[in-house]
């Protein structure tokens, strides 16, 4: 008993010698409380994280969501005033994208605190003129890009002219993008003269696809579905002509095969359709196959005719130039 007595006396003594861990409250820092507030020449950004990389990391990442809501603001603004040519519904993801790829190598840290407990907090300063200095040249690189694209097919055939030319629009689909973000981060940035340069080379395609025209020529089989390609090929831009001249004429030929079976109570008909693009020399310079499937519990007729109905519903979806093997 008395031993029992004993252990409990040294235990209460033990106990009360230990001593409370002292934690140390730190307080935030009031660069983080207050940042600094964005300049004409600088922006600021704060981060968290576990160590030092990691809250940089997250200053950079914030950085970059934070400007790209207020660019995309900024952006519709100008483009409602001075109009693009670009569709309103791809601009956001075009300029999330491009401030994703912004170099953001080039930035200074200000501030770093350890509060302690994996967390600590940074502040980031960005130079505005250096940070988008790669927005001019890329502008500037792929403007020119485009136009040796242009100068470089001027002795082609129209089919692969009209290809180069289509390359060299798509290789500035986002130039008038990175042009409003240069015109809102520096407003004395020159953007009538790039984009003036940028839609001369989409003019050019435009006025290149316009004035070729194509003639159609098809076989018996394929007589009904000329009306279809007719009329989705109007409302892409392309003119359709008897004859056309050899400078920018292209000939269409369509060929099909037609194959009819009868199975559990319904007449099936089943067609293969064959294009082939054709330039003035009689080079094939597009082709493809497509096929239609039809069928009918009444005959042959309704099955055929339904084979017409089903290419124009084709067509319509998928388009001329993914229809007939060729990028218009």
């Amino acid at each position: 008993m008395r031993f029992v007595l004993l252990c409990f006396v040294m235990l209460f003594f033990i106990s009360c010698s230990q001593k409370e861990p002292i934690f140390t409250k730190k307080e935030l820092p009031s660069w983080y409380v207050n940042p600094p507030q964005n300049s004409t020449s600088s922006y600021f950004s704060l981060g968290e994280g576990r160590d030092k990389q990691a809250a940089i990391l997250d200053a950079l990442n914030s950085f970059a969501q934070t400007l790209s809501v207020g660019i995309e603001s900024e952006f519709v603004m100008q483009t409602q005033t001075n109009g693009s040519y670009l569709s309103s519904q791809n601009t956001k993801s075009i300029i999330s994208s491009k401030v994703k790829n912004i170099n953001l190598s080039s930035y200074e840290v200000l501030n770093i605190y350890d509060l302690g407990f994996e967390r600590v907090l940074c502040l980031i300063k960005l130079d505005k003129k250096g940070l988008f200095s790669a927005f001019l040249s890329d502008i500037e690189q792929k403007l020119a890009t485009s136009r040796a694209m242009i100068d470089e097919a001027k002795n082609y055939d129209i089919a692969n002219r009209l290809k180069s030319y289509k390359k060299a629009k798509a290789n500035i689909d986002d130039v008038e993008v990175s042009i409003g973000l240069e015109k809102v981060l520096n407003g004395e940035f020159d953007a009538l003269r790039y984009q003036a340069a940028s839609r001369k080379i989409v003019y050019l395609y435009d006025e290149l696809k316009s004035s070729i025209t194509i003639s159609l020529h098809s076989d018996k089989n394929s007589q009904n579905y000329l009306q279809g390609l007719k009329s989705a090929a109007t409302s892409d831009g392309i003119v359709m002509v008897e004859k056309g001249s050899l400078k920018n004429h292209l000939d269409l030929y369509v060929n099909s095969s037609m194959k009819k079976t009868y199975s559990y109570g319904f007449y099936m008909a089943n067609s293969i359709i064959s294009f082939e693009l054709k330039n003035s020399s009689g080079n094939i310079v597009g082709a493809n196959r497509v096929e239609v499937v039809s069928h009918s519990p009444n005959s042959y007729e309704d099955a055929i005719v339904g084979l017409r109905i089903k290419f124009d519903e084709l067509i319509k979806k998928e388009g001329v130039s993914k229809v007939v093997g060729f990028e218009f």
